[in-house]
């Protein structure tokens, strides 16, 4: 088991158990790579907590946004976009999503926890929330905006 430090984040809470052993990251037909259990997750468990680098606005938009990681980022305070590192961007999308996710900014990471009970051999999803840039594999008839539009359209930051 790992203890993770930031248990700050939980007044309650006097450590976190991560189940990062109990996952590993490989094919998702239909989707790339996606992070799958191992073993099952209960409910309520920090299953990852993945730090960020974050972009200043003036570097996405001169730059970033203009990259692959275009499609990786999460929107931050300010304007900025951040890139979550470890497991954090390698988790897919799904409309009703196993895994739910907190940006902390204070601590520059992101809180992955289980929504649900997961079983064993289950792909882990978040929710990348209802405007998708990319065809939804949920609904294939989903047609998907302009990303310019999209970035216009959802601004803020995800608390």
């Amino acid at each position: 088991r790992m203890v993770d430090s930031s248990a700050r984040f939980y007044a309650d809470a006097p450590s976190l158990q991560l189940e990062r052993a109990r996952v590993e990251v490989r094919d998702s037909p239909g989707r790339g790579r996606g992070v799958f259990a191992l073993a099952a997750i209960t409910r309520g468990c920090v299953v990852e907590v993945s730090p960020v680098l974050v972009l200043p606005a003036s570097e996405w938009q001169a730059h970033g946004k203009h990259t692959e990681l275009n499609h990786y980022t999460y929107n931050w305070a300010d304007g900025a976009q951040a890139v979550a590192l470890g497991l954090g961007s390698m988790f897919n999308h799904r409309r009703l999503p196993n895994i739910g996710f907190t940006c902390c900014h204070a601590d520059h990471c992101i809180r992955y926890t289980a929504l649900v009970d997961i079983p064993a051999g289950a792909e882990l999803f978040i929710s990348y929330g209802p405007r998708l840039w990319f065809p939804d594999a949920d609904d294939p008839g989903y047609v998907a905006p302009d990303p310019d539009d999209f970035l216009a359209a959802v601004g803020g930051v995800i608390d």
